[in-house]
């Protein structure tokens, strides 16, 4: 969820809202419906009624959303843009689209619940002949040469600061993921396309690709880096690749273990799978270097997730097995009631206080009791 800043810089990203734009007046004909998954503002829903949308569907979870309705009314499209505040996960349309525009993909398409939502919306909201914007988005993948790069990554951990050993750290920061903004000539494996997601077909939001290189000089390589090339509409383009103008999106950096070194002859493949998981992705990427030159033994392999550079606790991985047999602590017990209570009888007021009344050493104030009622009020109460 950005801040009101970072929509602020989403907008005036001249690269992609200029393309965005370029490509709602492209595909819009008057009279059209279109659906906005993920509006923020509401810059695109604002550039469809000007290209001539008779309605718009705006879907957006956050409370940015009441800012949205503000400037539509402002510029006088309230009547034409229909604000809805939830994810297009959970809602309907009354009638469908024409048009289905988004920019949710984050750094890389697989991101967030993004995939899932859009081939979702193209299932029950896309009209037939309907278009989609973006129509696709091409996965790309290089090698990164960059020693100054890794090392800021690796942070303090390898270097013992003020004398302490640190590097248990380590493990963790080689199986995270950056954002970076590289240029061309850091790329020590030249680019691949690993996949490309065409939005009007995208049946499941998982990644499972690779890519392999023969190596042609001597080099020294610290990860890989991972980009999108998005084709908006016919002619209209967008991406993030090192070397081109700088978007508000940069490139992911996924570190190796320890810098890999290559001779001519040698073969690096990299396999690279996304599992979406909840509301976010697993990330894993193996490699593999086959060397012709026997002095270099039996090929190297790197295999990293970004599970093992999360933090989790023993007691934590415990209570997420199959067997477990839970059993609800004092938090769940005070949610349970909060939520066996709002049932459209009582006000929150007074559910506060039933709270308060059973729950007074969790509650030593009656408006802690309320705060309380008032969130859980926000995420479940129709």
């Amino acid at each position: 969820m950005y801040s009101l800043p970072g929509y602020g810089q989403m907008v005036t990203d001249r690269l992609r809202t200029d393309a965005y734009a370029q490509a709602l007046e492209s595909e819009i004909k008057t009279g059209d419906v279109v659906a906005e998954i993920g509006t923020g503002t509401g810059i695109f829903a604002l550039l469809a009624c000007r290209f001539g949308a008779r309605r718009v569907y705006a879907f957006e979870p956050s409370a940015v959303i009441e800012l949205a309705r503000e400037i539509a009314a402002a510029n006088g499209f309230a009547d034409r843009i229909e604000f809805i505040p939830k994810m297009s996960l959970e809602s309907a349309l009354p009638e469908r689209a024409d048009v289905i525009v988004s920019d949710i993909r984050g750094i890389l398409p697989f991101f967030d619940r993004g995939l899932l939502s859009l081939i979702d919306a193209r299932q029950r909201f896309l009209a037939p002949n309907g278009r989609m914007i973006p129509r696709s988005d091409s996965l790309w993948i290089a090698g990164v040469k960059s020693a100054e790069l890794y090392q800021a990554h690796l942070g303090p951990w390898k270097d013992k600061p003020y004398d302490f050993e640190m590097s248990a750290a380590l493990p963790r920061r080689v199986n995270s993921m950056d954002q970076c903004y590289l240029a061309a000539e850091q790329l020590f494996l030249e680019p691949r396309c690993l996949a490309t997601i065409d939005y009007q077909t995208i049946q499941q939001p998982d990644l499972d690709a690779s890519a392999s290189w023969t190596v042609d000089h001597e080099s020294q390589g610290h990860g890989i880096v991972l980009w999108f090339d998005s084709v908006l509409a016919d002619g209209i383009t967008l991406t993030n690749r090192p070397g081109a103008p700088r978007l508000i999106y940069r490139q992911q950096f996924c570190p190796w273990p320890a810098p890999l070194d290559t001779r001519p002859g040698d073969t690096v493949t990299v396999k690279v799978s996304a599992r979406l998981v909840g509301n976010d992705y697993v990330w894993r990427w193996d490699t593999q270097r086959v060397s012709q030159n026997s002095a270099q033994g039996a090929p190297l392999q790197f295999r990293q997730s970004t599970f093992f550079g999360s933090d989790f606790s023993l007691n934590e991985l415990r209570r997420s097995a199959s067997q477990f047999q839970p059993q609800l602590n004092e938090e769940g017990l005070v949610h349970l009631k909060v939520l066996s209570l709002m049932e459209g009888n009582m006000s929150l007021d007074a559910i506060a206080r039933e709270l308060a009344k059973e729950f007074s050493k969790r509650f030593p104030r009656p408006q802690d009791a309320f705060n309380l009622v008032a969130s859980v009020s926000r995420t479940f109460a129709k």
